[in-house]
């Protein structure tokens, strides 16, 4: 999990993220922050990927939540995750993919 302000003295938060989505490396939950923040930024980082987008100051309480809902949504990444992607992408592999998928949302048995 990363905790990215947007405002960093080398580089801007935004400007990370993007490349870490290009680079195929936001493969972690990120929660993005800033003191100079508009709706337009955070609309933005979230469409890029990052979970939350908080204001600063921040609250301990508002923190710690955003930190819990980043972690539980690190966690079902990885349950859940693209686990067939390395298989490949042919029909049969996609259709595989598909019925697995639907066979892990069933609460009854799958014989």
């Amino acid at each position: 999990m990363v905790l990215l302000d947007i405002w960093m003295p080398d580089c801007d938060g935004i400007t990370l993220l993007k490349e870490w989505a290009k680079n195929g490396q936001l493969n972690m939950p990120v929660v993005v922050m800033s003191g100079h923040a508009s709706i337009d930024t955070a609309v933005e980082a979230t469409k890029i990927g990052a979970i939350d987008f908080l204001e600063k100051p921040i609250s301990l309480q508002k923190l710690l939540s955003a930190v819990e809902n980043a972690l539980k949504h690190g966690a079902a990444q990885i349950e859940t995750g693209p686990v067939f992607d390395k298989l490949g992408n042919s029909a049969a592999i996609q259709e595989m993919n598909r019925e697995v998928e639907a066979a892990a949302k069933r609460t009854s048995p799958v014989f």
